[in-house]
């Protein structure tokens, strides 16, 4: 382990009875505590070379939640300041489950480009609409192929309206425009992001969402967080996640 990773680490296990304490309080996730979750497709967007083979471990089945990451809401009701959440879990299995099996992968983004930037994003993410703001995988990933990378979503850019975001969202999921494009780029460089997959969200499902547990250390495509902010979170995710089973 990197040093780096080390004081993220350590770091972590400092932070992880702080969130444990609040998902137990709060019954919930600490941060992302409410979502809608749908059921997927993923398909190859990459023209070639190493970009296409990493997408087309990522093709097929996946389940997507959307959240906000601070407020508990109801019926999309949005708040502000308020960051918006989207993770994927890429599946084998095209059966709707909270389930992980062998060989998924998880990929956690949200609406801004990095802990630095998270204070002026709370106020800058448009919370009325999921489809509006781009997505980012916080951290680095060793992503086989295409060497150490970043990651994000662009989303079509709908700014919402009179309705609620998730009214909005389940108008563009029937549409067929709610549709995320995943980039690429070298986290080493300053380098351009490159399309890698689309994901088309199909249909909204209903499941537990308690028992729905994403884990940015879930790497079975071959996508391994690495870097410090990746290593923040070893300790806290399962804590977290023990402290809201305890109310089961």
């Amino acid at each position: 382990m990197r040093i780096l990773e080390l004081l993220g680490f350590a770091g972590g296990a400092l932070f992880a009875p702080i969130a444990a304490a609040g998902s137990f309080l709060r019954q919930a996730r600490v941060f992302h505590p409410d979502g809608v979750v749908y059921r997927a497709v993923v398909t190859v967007d990459a023209q070639d070379g190493p970009a296409k083979e990493v997408a087309a471990r990522l093709a097929g089945p996946a389940l997507v939640r959307l959240s906000s990451a601070l407020w508990k809401t109801s019926g999309g009701r949005a708040r502000r300041p308020d960051l918006l959440g989207l993770a994927i879990r890429f599946r084998h299995d095209p059966t709707v489950s909270v389930i992980a099996e062998q060989g998924d992968q998880d990929l956690l983004f949200a609406t801004m480009r990095s802990l630095l930037t998270f204070i002026p994003a709370l106020f800058t993410t448009n919370v009325h609409s999921f489809l509006a703001d781009d997505y980012y995988a916080v951290g680095l990933f060793d992503a086989a192929e295409l060497g150490e990378v970043k990651w994000r979503l662009i989303t079509p850019r709908i700014p919402g309206g009179e309705i609620s975001r998730v009214e909005a969202l389940e108008q563009a999921v029937l549409s067929g425009v709610a549709i995320f494009e995943l980039q690429a780029r070298d986290a080493r460089a300053f380098a351009e992001y490159q399309p890698v997959a689309r994901i088309r969200l199909v249909e909204r499902v209903d499941v537990d969402q308690s028992a729905l547990r994403f884990s940015p250390f879930r790497s079975g495509r071959g996508i391994v967080p690495r870097g410090f902010v990746n290593a923040l979170r070893i300790v806290p995710y399962p804590a977290s996640q023990l402290a809201r089973a305890a109310w089961k």
